[in-house]
């Protein structure tokens, strides 16, 4: 922990969805057209056009807009990955697919980390769901999709106003035979088996949680908390319609109103 707290501070990328509701074959209509003026110029309207979810601040203008305003000598280029770059001005743009996303560089201070872990100034613990959809948990564990996943939470939760700067942190567990383990046991004086146990668990639990360093376990975030339950309610939508079987809130710490402190 000694020597993590003595790294320098790093520059890292990170992407934020403005938008989930671009037309593929619209983008893809536009790419596949050999006319290098014909791509630019409907690629610029058409970008342009879309409706963001969250304001951005455009280099130069005053005040947020909820759409893209892309200069004349913009560039792009197509990845191998059906990913579009495009750059303008001192900004970054993703189109991924439906969506497109803001490209931005976050500042990591792994000493800040490294002191928050040795005096036990944890990340807040939202809420923590279940889903019986177990077969996404690859999704999560993939650290590129499970940032999808946190870009688009995030743009879902900051278009209220209070939670503009709120940072997320997704974290999976795959509960199978975990929590609850149902037995078949054979005893030497008996011919059947007996069950010990009503049922093995089998289960995806999502644990949501507060990156901010002012939610840390170490504060007491007063204004949060009067919003807490509006955030967990947008939260727990949003994985609700993410998962097939929808997803459910357990009670945090019910444990100890079962056993006692």
């Amino acid at each position: 922990m000694l020597e993590i707290s003595k790294l320098t501070e790093v520059w890292l990328p990170g992407k934020t969805l403005l938008a989930n509701t671009l037309d593929p074959k619209t983008i893809s209509m536009i790419m596949n057209n050999h006319d290098e003026n014909f791509q630019r110029s409907k690629l610029q309207d058409y970008i342009q056009s879309i409706k963001l979810m969250i304001p951005i601040k455009l280099k130069g203008r005053s005040g947020n807009t909820n759409h893209i305003e892309l200069d004349d000598n913009f560039t792009y280029t197509k990845n191998t990955d059906n990913c579009i770059t495009i750059k303008n001005r001192n900004m970054e743009f993703e189109i991924i697919e439906n969506r497109i996303y803001k490209v931005i560089n976050a500042l990591h201070n792994p000493s800040v980390i490294a002191s928050r872990l040795m005096t036990g100034d944890l990340y807040d613990c939202l809420v923590i769901l279940e889903t019986e959809d177990i077969d996404r948990y690859p999704e999560f564990l993939d650290y590129t999709k499970r940032l999808d996943i946190e870009a688009e939470l995030e743009s879902k939760i900051r278009q209220v106003k209070e939670f503009s700067r709120i940072t997320i942190g997704v974290h999976p567990i795959l509960d199978k035979n975990k929590t609850e383990r149902q037995l078949h046991i054979n005893f030497e004086d008996c011919e059947t088996s007996t069950i010990i146990g009503k049922c093995s668990s089998k289960r995806l639990l999502i644990g949501v949680f507060l990156k901010n360093e002012a939610y840390g376990l170490s504060k007491s975030n007063k204004t949060l908390s009067k919003k807490r339950t509006t955030l967990i309610s947008l939260v727990s939508d949003f994985f609700a319609s993410f998962f097939k079987n929808g997803a459910k809130q357990i009670p945090l710490y019910e444990e100890a109103d079962l056993y006692g402190y």
